[in-house]
């Protein structure tokens, strides 16, 4: 999901800024530790898994080849 603002330039430019929410119920990645692992100054000891969930702010300054006449 992306939600954000627009924002025409005085030159024809257009600002972007938006907040982008990813979430995958997916595990796109799972392993087994053996022996002891540090992870944040605890051990840590046996499975983990990785998935694709994010929060992000994206901004694009978009260039206007063509100006309006």
């Amino acid at each position: 999901m992306k939600i954000g603002v627009a924002k025409l330039t005085k030159k024809s430019n257009t600002l972007h800024c938006n907040v982008v929410i990813n979430y995958n119920p997916q595990t796109v990645g799972r392993g087994f530790f053996e022996g002891t692992k540090q992870i944040n100054n605890n051990d840590f000891e046996g499975y983990a898994q990785q998935s694709l969930n994010y929060v992000g702010v994206e901004f694009i300054y978009g260039l206007t080849l063509c100006k309006k006449k």
